[in-house]
């Protein structure tokens, strides 16, 4: 009996809010509604050197949502300092994670229905292939000039000379394929391209992307940017 008061009195001192007030009766199932509980959530914290499996454990308990350290980011604990130093007052869980996520440059992605908070590059999982059509973006239009209309009285053949005679049909285009491709390589997948697996392939109509589905969905994006002002 004492020594579980002793737990909740410790838990107040370190997180500012005690354990029985935040444990959820149901756990959340989808990913939204525990995106809703960790916002919905707030919780007043002090810590020094406190290890994020412990941190996280806390979490779990107080907001009903399951949230564990990666076995992946455990196994690189050596590449990334896994101790927190941080005080805050009357913040949201999700707010206190997002600020753990960032200072740590650490990352969180929702797998086997938890939240892992593992490295950014297990974040973004593995590379799959997609094809991007650009025919419409790459698509060359022409001038065709039109028939001369002008209508010139006896003796001014010499007017055809002053107006510089009639356009001749051009060429215009978007931009070639290769062009696009260097958009999407210089905009998007920030530290990425350089990935195993990762890759572009480029033809006239087409653009063949293998990356992360992060990336793939800022290529999406840009493509459509791109359309617009097409």
């Amino acid at each position: 009996m004492k020594r579980g008061l002793l737990l909740c009195l410790l838990a107040v001192l370190v997180i500012g809010a005690p354990i029985s007030e935040g444990i959820a009766k149901e756990r959340p199932h989808t990913l939204r509604q525990k995106i809703q509980v960790l916002s919905a959530r707030t919780v007043s914290v002090n810590f020094k050197d406190k290890d994020l499996s412990e941190i996280v454990r806390f979490l779990t308990e107080y907001t009903g949502v399951n949230i564990i350290v990666s076995p992946i980011l455990t196994a690189q604990a050596d590449d990334f300092d896994l101790s927190v130093t941080l005080r805050l007052n009357e913040v949201s869980v999700r707010q206190l994670l997002s600020i753990i996520l960032d200072l740590k440059g650490l990352a969180a992605v929702h797998r086997h229905g938890v939240i892992m908070i593992t490295t950014p590059r297990d974040a973004r999982g593995k590379p799959f292939l997609r094809i991007y059509p650009i025919g419409d973006l790459t698509f060359k239009v022409r001038d065709f000039p039109g028939p001369n209309l002008m209508l010139r009285p006896a003796g001014s053949e010499g007017l055809e000379d002053m107006f510089g005679g009639v356009e001749e049909g051009k060429e215009r285009a978007f931009a070639d394929a290769e062009f696009i491709q260097d958009l999407i390589l210089e905009n998007t997948g920030k530290d990425t391209w350089e990935d195993d697996g990762v890759r572009v392939n480029v033809t006239e109509r087409y653009i063949f992307v293998r990356t992360y589905g992060n990336v793939h969905r800022e290529i999406t994006r840009l493509l459509m940017l791109l359309r617009a002002y097409h």
